[in-house]
């Protein structure tokens, strides 16, 4: 397996800021166009590493007990993504899902929708 180059990890970060940042405005449609036009297995992963660093940033801000709970969700998540290898479609699924999780923790840690606009906007 390659190393991602730093442009691809850039990419797939600032991919999964702007498909949380939709998702959470409650803009699905676009939300899942972002994922769709994706057909690039190694797009779709650089893209779920950046909503698992985003939900792991805001799974530190939560209190032990839920915190636990999110690192526990997060290897189930690890075994989906495993699981998918190179299938496009079932990369896609496990995608939603990382979103799914991502913004259910920010929304624990950071309760503000303002706030959380500006965690997935920022760089």
């Amino acid at each position: 397996m390659t190393t991602p180059t730093e442009n691809a990890v850039a990419l797939g970060a600032r991919r999964a800021r702007q498909h949380l940042s939709l998702a959470d405005a409650g803009h699905r449609e676009q939300a899942d166009f972002v994922i769709d036009v994706l057909g690039d297995p190694g797009a779709l992963l650089a893209m779920g590493a950046g909503s698992t660093a985003l939900a792991r940033m805001a799974a530190r801000l939560l209190p032990p007990a839920p915190r636990a709970r999110a690192g526990a969700r997060q290897l189930e998540l690890a075994r989906v993504r495993d699981d998918a290898g190179s299938d496009v479609d079932a990369l896609r699924g496990w995608l939603r899902q990382a979103t799914a999780e991502a913004l259910a923790v920010t929304r624990l840690a950071e309760p503000d929708a303002a706030a959380r606009r500006a965690l997935f906007l920022s760089p």
